[in-house]
Parts: C-alpha cells; sequence; structure tokens
C-alpha cells in the first residue's frame, strides 16, 4: 500500500467539518461552491439562503493498492488517474472531464464508455466515509448501512457528505488502440453498438452520431501499441474530428480518458470564430457574444494552434457560468438522457427531424438492479444508451423547448436523464420517477433534513 496522505490529517479534517455541522445542526446547509468551475449548467442561486460548508481541503489521495485507491471526495479525475496509472493501474470508469471530482462523479452518477462493462462510477465503489447533517460519522458499503451506500448515487449531496471513498482499480496499459466503425445510418449505429455489447470482448464502446446518414462506433482495448494520436500536442485535433477521419486510432491511455475534455466534447467549437473568442473574453457577461454562435465547424489547424490551450473543459464552463442560468437554457441543450437500448432511435427521432443538433454522443451504459432509486441507470429490465445532447438546435425549435421535449420523451420510454443540467419535470411528475417515500425516509434516518433536498436544487422554475 502506498500513503499519499497520513489518516491523522484526514481524520483531524473530518473533526473540523463535524464541528461545523453540529454548530449548523438547526440551519440549512448547502456545500460552498467550488474554485474550480462547477460541470453542472444549473445556477448555485438556491444555496443563497443557506449556511454554506466549505469542504475543498478533501482533495488528496490517501492511499492506493493493488486493488483499491482511497480518496478523498475533491480529487479530481485527472489527479486519480495521474497517480494511478504510475503503477500501471486505473479505475473501471472515469468521467471523461480532467476537474471531475470523485465525490461529484458519485452524486451527479458519471459514466463513460467503459460503463457498457462496469456501469457508472459509483458502480465501482465500495465503500464511502461520509458525515451526515447533525455531524455523525458513519462507514457505508453493501453490507454496513446499505440503504444509504445505494442512496447516494445521484443523491447531489442532499443525504450526506461523502469524505472519503474507496474506488476499485484494474490493471491499464499505457496504449488504447481504436477501431472506428463508419455507419450510413444510426439504426445500423446502435445495432452494431449492441452486437459489441453482446460480444463483451472490448474494453470501451461508444458512438458518434455526425448526422442522419454518418454514424461511427468507436471500440476500444487496451494494447502495447505505439500511440499515431496524442490529445496532449498544442495543435491536436478535437477527438471528434479524429474519429469521423480514421478507421484506427492509438491513443496513451490518460489521453483516450480525457479525449473530450479538449474542447468539451465538441461545443468549444461553437466559438471557432476568432471575433466570436476575442469578445467572449473581452465582454464577458454579455449574452449577445453568445447569441452570435451559429453552429460547430471542425477547427482549423491555425484556430487550434492558437486556442487549444484555452479550450479545456474548465475552460469552457468557467465560460458558461458567465451567463444567466436563463440566457444559457435559451442559447443550447446541454443533457445526457439513459435511453433503454431498445427505445434510443425513437428518442432520437425527434433531434433529427424538428431539433438538428449534431454530433450526439451514444454511450451504452450497464444497468444496476442494485436499489440505487436515484440514479439514472437503475433498472431491472434493461440496459441503456446514454444520448448526449450538446449543441444549439438548428431548426425553429429553440433549446428550452427541446430539452422539454425531450425530458418528456425520455419518460415515455422508461429512461432517465442526468440532473446535473436545466430540469424543467414538474415536481408531481419528478416524484413518480423517483420514489418519493423511500427519498424522505432516508432524509429523516440519517439526519439529512438540514441539507437541501434533491428536488429543491435541480428543478428550474
Amino acid at each position: 500500500m502506498i500513503f499519499y496522505q497520513s489518516s491523522k490529517e484526514h481524520s483531524h479534517k473530518v473533526g473540523m467539518l463535524q464541528v461545523k455541522l453540529a454548530e449548523s445542526k438547526k440551519s440549512s446547509i448547502a456545500l460552498k461552491g467550488d474554485r474550480k468551475p462547477s460541470n453542472t449548467t444549473r445556477s448555485s442561486s438556491y444555496k443563497n439562503s443557506s449556511k454554506q460548508i466549505d469542504i475543498q481541503s478533501f482533495d488528496e489521495i490517501l492511499a492506493i493498492t493493488d486493488t483499491y485507491a482511497w480518496i478523498e471526495p475533491k480529487v479530481t479525475m485527472e489527479k486519480l488517474c495521474k497517480e494511478t496509472l504510475k503503477h500501471g493501474l486505473i479505475p473501471p470508469v472515469v468521467p471523461e472531464f480532467k476537474n471531475i471530482t470523485a465525490g461529484g462523479a458519485v452524486m451527479g452518477s458519471g459514466l463513460e464508455s467503459s460503463s457498457y462493462r462496469y456501469g457508472q462510477f459509483c458502480d465501482q465503489c465500495f465503500e464511502y466515509e461520509v458525515l451526515l447533517g447533525d455531524g455523525t460519522q458513519l462507514t457505508l458499503s453493501a453490507a454496513e448501512n446499505s440503504d444509504l451506500f445505494y442512496g447516494l448515487s445521484g443523491s447531489y449531496g442532499s443525504l450526506a457528505i461523502i469524505v472519503a471513498l474507496k474506488i476499485r482499480l484494474m490493471p491499464a496499459k499505457q496504449a488504447v488502440t481504436l477501431t472506428c466503425h463508419h455507419f450510413k445510418s444510426i439504426p445500423d449505429g446502435l445495432e452494431k453498438i449492441e452486437s459489441l455489447r453482446y460480444e463483451h470482448n472490448s474494453d470501451f464502446i461508444e458512438g458518434i452520431a455526425y448526422n442522419p446518414s454518418h454514424c461511427v462506433i468507436i471500440e476500444g482495448r487496451y494494447s502495447d501499441d505505439k500511440p499515431n494520436y496524442k490529445m496532449s500536442t498544442v495543435s491536436s485535433k478535437w477527438f471528434y474530428q479524429t474519429a469521423d477521419e480514421s478507421t484506427t486510432i492509438i491513443m496513451p491511455t490518460f489521453d483516450y480518458i480525457f479525449r473530450y475534455d479538449l474542447g468539451a466534447f465538441w461545443m468549444g467549437a461553437y466559438l471557432n470564430n476568432l471575433s466570436t473568442i476575442r469578445a467572449l473574453l473581452t465582454k464577458k457577461k454579455d449574452p449577445k457574444v453568445l447569441a452570435q454562435i451559429d453552429k460547430p465547424t471542425y477547427p482549423s489547424w491555425s484556430f487550434r494552434l492558437q486556442f487549444n490551450r484555452l479550450l479545456s473543459c474548465a475552460n469552457l464552463y468557467k465560460a458558461l457560468h458567465m451567463v444567466s442560468e436563463k440566457t444559457l437554457a435559451n442559447l443550447f441543450v446541454i443533457q445526457d438522457f439513459y435511453i433503454p437500448a431498445d427505445k434510443a432511435f425513437n428518442f432520437i427521432l425527434p433531434i433529427m427531424d424538428i431539433g438538428q443538433i449534431w454530433p450526439l454522443w451514444l454511450c451504452p451504459i450497464k444497468k444496476t438492479n442494485k436499489p440505487k432509486f436515484l440514479s439514472p441507470n437503475f433498472s431491472s429490465d434493461h440496459n441503456f444508451i446514454n444520448v448526449g445532447v450538446y449543441g444549439k438546435p438548428q431548426k425553429s425549435i429553440g433549446s428550452l423547448a427541446l430539452t422539454k421535449l425531450l425530458e418528456h420523451n425520455c419518460d415515455l420510454v422508461g429512461g432517465r436523464k442526468m440532473l446535473y443540467g436545466q430540469t424543467y419535470i414538474p415536481e408531481e411528475e419528478f416524484w413518480k420517477i423517483y420514489d418519493k417515500n423511500q427519498y424522505e425516509e432516508l432524509r429523516k434516518k440519517y439526519h439529512a433534513e438540514t441539507f437541501i433536498p434533491l428536488n429543491k436544487k435541480i428543478i428550474t422554475k
């Protein structure tokens, strides 16, 4: 076992936090906003009337063994993977943005292209150390306080505060070899995903639908091959462009894991007009700047050379948070929907017909029949395709109207959405999707009434 921070230092931080919680037990409590930009597109104004607790110092790796990492919740995916890869190890599921934190990936239900086999990030976590609203410290696992252990996924900090977690590690090679299968229709691409899912031979499976007649399905395997494409060079092509133009890609494992961090998938390509970039940097809070944005096109070499260093996911989210939630909601759809695999194309049809947002991310994910009743992959019946819809509609329907339509259609086909973005589901309908009685019982049992409830956090009025 390799220790990075002493358990004594960690215990001291936990003790200080317990004191703050005990002092606040009759107040409404919220976690203080991150110093780094949040990966949610929702406003944090709901916290304004609550006492805010700061856990930013909980950002250390505590230990790494051959089979697991013991880490604090503010450890980023970048920091975690840099350390584990030094030892030839990696978590089975690593969300794709470098600045996503371990606690955020649990509370927000993070997934990735290995999720067809391993489920969500939280599905590979086997123990949590948490503090309750009254400061009580508990250990959670499948055998100990299991109802709260499973309930944390998708709870967005409304049930407990994670102060440490243990996540499984597995061997990883230094490269990933990708095979890009090109199809002339989305249904053919979706059929390939299911075929690969059934074969269960790939380490990674995902798809990118560039338009109704062009879909690329990407399967990846760990390898010892020499990379032919790196994301770390100054003028690197963005991954979605490279996948469109390639049949085989070999990437360093670290670059592959965070292949979408440059450009935040393709959202940064909406800024490929240099005058828009300059205006955004100088008129930070002017919504008219973002209104100039039309549609994404592949960033040119000169654009990448000038702006790749600026267009990380963290910087792009920082730019998004410079405008109001309302303005953002009327400009872009930034949503992920977990759709039963056999209903995925029916769900995509209105995006094709009336939305015209391209590309779409298609990521298969394994269901969980564990009692993770707030999690988007909770199902006893079917596996899912996560349909990532990131962009600006190119037809007459507005972003807000399309988001509401997709929420409605998601519910109709028995899917669930990730709740990091704006959510317009009426509260009565929301509690038909998620078990309100079970949720309220957990809040009462584990002294969570002082935390802001889930519906108050995520439903946009």
